[in-house]
């Protein structure tokens, strides 16, 4: 639902950690859209920031890191990346700790 009310459908791509649990990719196809897998940080174990940006393409329409137990996501330092190319951030936090969703 939160990709929907972003916009995101037929044909746009999200990007998404490939370390994640299936349902993570399973709802940006639910939307249509295609999952674009990017390999973890090894510190984070969540989406290496980096690799991110070198996989944003003019069909990106949003970035949704998967807060896993023990995965960190740090929003300080990946918010300032998709507000320059005009994406949106969908947390999959079903998983998180009441803990792990408190901002950093």
């Amino acid at each position: 639902m939160a990709l929907e009310v972003a916009g995101v459908g037929e044909g746009d791509e999200v990007i998404v950690p490939a370390m994640s649990f299936a349902a993570s990719a399973n709802v940006v196809a639910r939307v249509r859209a295609k999952p674009v897998f990017v390999d973890i940080d090894l510190y984070t174990r969540n989406l290496n920031i980096d690799l991110v940006k070198s996989a944003i393409t003019p069909r990106t329409r949003a970035i949704m890191p998967c807060i896993l137990p023990a995965c960190r996501w740090i929003r300080m330092r990946s918010t300032r990346s998709p507000r320059k190319h005009g994406l949106r951030v969908v947390e999959d936090a079903a998983h998180a700790s009441a803990r792990a969703t408190r901002a950093v």
